[in-house]
């Protein structure tokens, strides 16, 4: 069924792969990655969940656990965002052609919650970490989502050209619609600010 709508789009998606290993992939990724996270929860506080306790190393079993079902679930998504892709590319130049918002947004998401994690499991102990962790992990958290994004936009949207003929300006009256849309929306918030009699 998705490959006839697919074909719709793009007469030449027959010849595109398949979705169902992304999805696949994506799915048995995330079902892995979260089972590796409550494994390595337990292992690196066996006390808190009541279990007997273990080598002070032995988190490292649900991290490469963890680590390995993101690894399935990227590869995945990423799947999907290149089929996306394939499967567009023959729309017009002033269609979008390149894959799911949605999917891009998932992907990016999870793109950066993977690189918050690293630097904590470079830590002794990846839990208690996460209060005390020093200056460069907080900047890698900081700065995973917005890099992660931008990251999938130029690799899925700018560099493709999936967006070709947009237009992201109005020439000469960009400057004249921008001023023109702040007036417009500064007298809508005093008319109902005015309504509500503040």
């Amino acid at each position: 069924m998705a490959q006839e709508l697919d074909a719709a789009v793009d007469p030449a998606a027959a010849r595109v792969a398949p979705a169902w290993p992304g999805w696949v992939a994506a799915v048995a990724g995330l079902v892995v990655a979260l089972f590796g996270t409550g494994l390595l929860l337990a292992l690196a506080n066996p006390e808190f969940f009541g279990l007997p306790p273990v080598s002070s190393g032995a988190w490292i079993v649900g991290a490469v656990v963890a680590l390995a079902g993101a690894a399935g679930l990227l590869g995945g998504l990423g799947w999907l965002a290149w089929r996306g892709v394939r499967v567009r590319r023959h729309l017009p130049a002033e269609r979008y052609r390149g894959p799911s918002v949605i999917l891009m947004f998932v992907l990016a998401v999870a793109i950066a919650n993977l690189a918050s994690v690293v630097p904590l499991l470079l830590e002794s102990n990846p839990v208690t970490a996460i209060g005390e962790a020093g200056p460069l992990t907080v900047v890698v958290l900081l700065a995973a989502t917005p890099v992660a994004f931008v990251a999938v936009v130029g690799l899925f949207v700018i560099r493709p050209r999936a967006l070709a003929g947009a237009t992201l300006a109005d020439g000469q009256r960009t400057a004249w619609n921008m001023l023109r849309g702040v007036v417009l929306a500064e007298s809508e918030d005093f008319y109902v600010r005015n309504e509500k009699g503040e």
